[in-house]
């Protein structure tokens, strides 16, 4: 009872925050994080418990036959760093960008080149090309096997920061291996942490 209660009070400050709407969307989460065993939930981290949920409402799904892209929020993206698809991996997490951007960014025209990539040591870098609000833009990952390289963010930020946005993509983690990212304006983050304390989410 005393978890249920920490997760409906989560819910509730999030729904202050617009990343949830209905009590449907509230009682599915519920319910989809108490079928885990109570004596797990037990031993977890309030802040845990609260990546818990928003990684429940940030999830989403890619169709590699039909390159479709749904999140299941449109204003919280939760994803693995530690990726399936090595070649495609910042393709798939653009395009999420943009759906949780709801289109504002207007990132197209990605490529990945892979060709200096050691897949048998799981070194080397990758050049991503793509273009945001039609401009062109290049990004060197850094390749360490099969984790996603975070600092792609803090790139994007930059270009929001030059072309004068007030949103910018900030992110935390769920306490093990999720991002968890958001689009919004810096107020709005301030507002995020007030109500979240044991979290910190941040630009970089």
């Amino acid at each position: 009872m005393k978890i249920q209660n920490y997760i409906e009070n989560t819910l509730e400050k999030l729904n202050l925050l617009n990343i949830i709407d209905t009590e449907q969307e509230k009682q599915n989460t519920i319910n989809d994080i108490l079928q885990m065993p109570s004596d797990m939930l037990n031993d977890m981290e309030n802040s845990q418990i609260v990546g818990l949920v928003l990684d429940n409402i940030g999830r989403s799904e890619y169709n590699v036959e039909n390159k479709e892209y749904k999140l299941f929020s449109n204003n919280v993206f939760s994803f693995d760093t530690e990726v399936i698809d090595i070649d495609m991996m910042y393709t798939i997490f653009l395009n999420f960008v943009n759906k949780l951007s709801n289109e504002e960014l207007r990132i197209t025209d990605i490529i990945e080149d892979n060709s200096n990539i050691n897949y048998e040591q799981g070194i080397g870098e990758k050049i991503v090309s793509f273009k945001l609000n039609s401009k062109e833009y290049k990004y060197i990952a850094k390749v360490q096997n099969d984790w996603f390289d975070m600092e792609i963010i803090g790139y994007i930020n930059k270009i929001l920061q030059e072309n004068n946005s007030n949103k910018f993509l900030y992110f935390t983690s769920d306490g093990w291996q999720n991002c968890i990212l958001f689009y919004n304006t810096e107020k709005w983050a301030e507002k995020f942490n007030s109500y979240f304390t044991e979290m910190n989410i941040e630009n970089i």
